[in-house]
């Protein structure tokens, strides 16, 4: 298993380490950003962090149209 450092500019956000299932490879992230601070320096990379764990799940959900959920929040919350 390897252990890679994630990177995002100067900011390490953390590490991967590498595990394999079947046929695909994957791994665990273990974040040291606290991109879930109320007031993040990096309010993008936080916002998109949020976002990808929340698409993940939808797919891992088999949810096909995530991107029509993902609208329709962003709608709501506009309104």
């Amino acid at each position: 298993m390897k252990k890679l450092e994630l990177y995002w500019r100067d900011l390490n956000m953390g590490s991967i380490v590498e595990t394999n299932w079947d046929m695909r490879s994957s791994g665990n992230i273990s974040f040291k950003f606290d991109y879930l601070a109320e007031l993040s320096e990096n309010k993008h990379l936080a916002d998109f962090i949020k976002f990808s764990i929340k698409d993940s799940i939808l797919l891992d959900e088999g949810v096909q149209d995530d991107d029509l959920i993902f609208a329709q929040a962003e709608e709501e919350k506009n309104s």
